[in-house]
């Protein structure tokens, strides 16, 4: 897992998360530069910028159904599903306890 410029809350939580699912998480995207938010189309002001998000590759239902519940065990408040991906960040300026779908 690579968690190169994450806050240190963020890597603590993926590593319990990545416990309880039993299996590696691949990070498809971390903390990102304004231009490399603009590239790959995220939001103004996302929580990549500061480095209080991750997305989290995944390919199939199960797999999905696994990191996700595992998400919720190691202590996101904050999950967004992917059609690939699932992005999980720690935001405290932001509205807690959702899921949503990108």
């Amino acid at each position: 897992m690579d968690t190169k410029n994450l806050q240190e809350e963020l890597k603590n939580l993926l590593i319990q998360a990545e416990m309880e699912a039993g299996t590696g998480f691949s990070i498809t995207s971390g903390f990102r530069t304004p231009e490399e938010n603009v590239e790959v189309g995220g939001v103004e002001g996302s929580a990549h910028l500061t480095g209080e998000a991750a997305d989290i590759a995944c390919v199939n239902s199960m797999r999905r159904m696994r990191i996700v519940k595992a998400l919720i065990l190691g202590g996101f408040k904050r999950i967004g599903i992917g059609k690939d991906h699932i992005h999980c960040d720690i935001s405290k300026t932001r509205t807690q306890d959702v899921m949503w779908l990108e």
